[in-house]
């Protein structure tokens, strides 16, 4: 799934979503690898909790630290 998308679409309408749940339903009980893309900015530390404690939960983290333009 794609982390930032979901994130910004989530907060554009006021919606929380359960990662875990979505992925369960999303796969309904089939063998199958859950990843999660995105990019963080690596001075922001609840971002990378955030990604750690999905990880946890089983998801399989994509991500790349942003990098300064300019």
């Amino acid at each position: 799934m794609d982390g930032s998308n979901l994130f910004h679409a989530c907060n554009a309408r006021n919606f929380k979503v359960d990662l875990i749940k979505l992925v369960n339903v999303l796969v309904g009980g089939r063998l199958a690898r859950a990843y999660f893309y995105t990019a963080f900015n690596l001075q922001k530390q609840e971002q990378i909790k955030f990604l750690h404690a999905i990880q946890m939960q089983g998801l399989r983290v994509k991500a790349v630290s942003l990098k300064k333009v300019g």
